[in-house]
């Protein structure tokens, strides 16, 4: 649930009176909008009608205008990715002509086999992967032939053309050859819609089939009650 509410949180900037159609769900997790992730600890968790309800709101809220956009194809995308120990999350976006980043599309999944074992997936190949997989695998049809900036709070994946990689490494950053990117690093603080998604991955998801008003089938990625 408090992955879901970071990112819900994330764009409350969009959401006229965010705090109030939120506040059952931040009563679940003993905490407020503005309380930190210290104080959200140690709450009860009592589903209610008015939590179903709120939760029902934002979901839909976020999967639908003034939030979510459409693609504008042709123009310059931004690409939030983040990886964390349940599974990696994306985020689509585009600036609207109100000059605010809107998401396009979210992407979300559990990490699978080999990609659990720490030993083998350091924080620097398991963030590559995330950018590997949301660029060339999940949003690959919106990026060909776009400029992209990447955005991810791993600070040597800005620098990735000089570091050393090895063979997985280096078979990854070959998907990327047919893209126009420029990744940069960007705080974790500021990175909340795809670290959200990382930590409620699709596979954990009981909501399917989500089809977006603006007709952008983003499939299960928002995420469902997560913890």
């Amino acid at each position: 649930m408090r992955s879901f509410l970071g990112l819900a949180a994330y764009y409350r900037r969009f959401v006229p009176g965010f705090a109030r159609v939120a506040a059952p769900l931040y009563n679940l997790v003993g905490g407020s909008p503005r309380k930190t992730k210290k104080e959200l600890k140690g709450g009860s968790f009592e589903w209610s009608p008015g939590a179903d309800e709120a939760f029902t709101t934002l979901k839909e809220l976020l999967t639908s205008p003034p939030i979510l956009a459409y693609p504008r194809f042709g123009e310059d995308f931004v690409v939030e990715v983040d990886a964390s120990l349940r599974g990696l999350g994306a985020c689509l976006s585009q600036v609207g002509t109100d000059g605010q980043l809107h998401p396009v599309a979210y992407a979300s999944r559990g990490l699978r086999g080999a990609e659990k074992n720490y030993s083998d997936f350091s924080s620097f190949k398991i963030e590559l992967l995330a950018l590997k997989w949301a660029v060339a695998d999940k949003f690959r049809e919106y990026l060909i032939g776009s400029k992209c900036t990447v955005l991810t709070d791993n600070n040597p994946l800005a620098y990735i053309q000089t570091a050393k990689l090895g063979a997985t490494e280096q078979r990854w950053v070959s998907q990327l050859a047919p893209f126009d990117l420029t990744i940069k690093y960007r705080p974790g603080k500021q990175n909340r819609c795809a670290d959200a998604l990382s930590r409620c991955p699709d596979n954990e998801v009981n909501i399917s089939g989500l089809a977006v008003k603006a007709e952008i089938s983003i499939g299960s990625s928002v995420p469902s009650r997560c913890g």
